[in-house]
């Protein structure tokens, strides 16, 4: 291999990843000046959940909590798994039976 090609080909790879990072710099630094500009609801209100004085959430409803979302996912899950007719990825495979297409019985030529 010839050492020019390798050496331009070394130079050109790093001055394309000097190029990705430095445009990651600045949507980094686009992003913080945005944030101090509009600044950031915090976590509880971007949910649309408060939080009330004694702690409590005031925009659950029924008293649930995410124990009991994740109770709900295994249940899902469980129900979905005993279905007699189960969702799969396979590729339907046609079966033999009394109308039989003649070119399928055909022997090969």
């Amino acid at each position: 291999m010839n050492s020019e090609l390798f050496s331009f080909s070394i130079l050109a790879a790093i001055l394309g990843m000097g190029v990705v990072f430095l445009f990651l710099g600045i949507l980094s630094f686009l992003m913080h000046a945005i944030k101090v500009l509009f600044g950031e609801k915090p976590a509880a209100q971007s949910a649309g959940r408060r939080i009330g004085e004694d702690g409590n959430r005031s925009g659950s409803q029924h008293g649930e909590s995410p124990e009991e979302w994740v109770v709900a996912a295994a249940a899902a899950f469980l129900i979905e798994e005993e279905l007699d007719s189960k969702r799969s990825a396979a590729a339907w495979q046609p079966q033999a039976g009394p109308a039989v297409d003649s070119w399928l019985s055909m022997p090969r030529v």
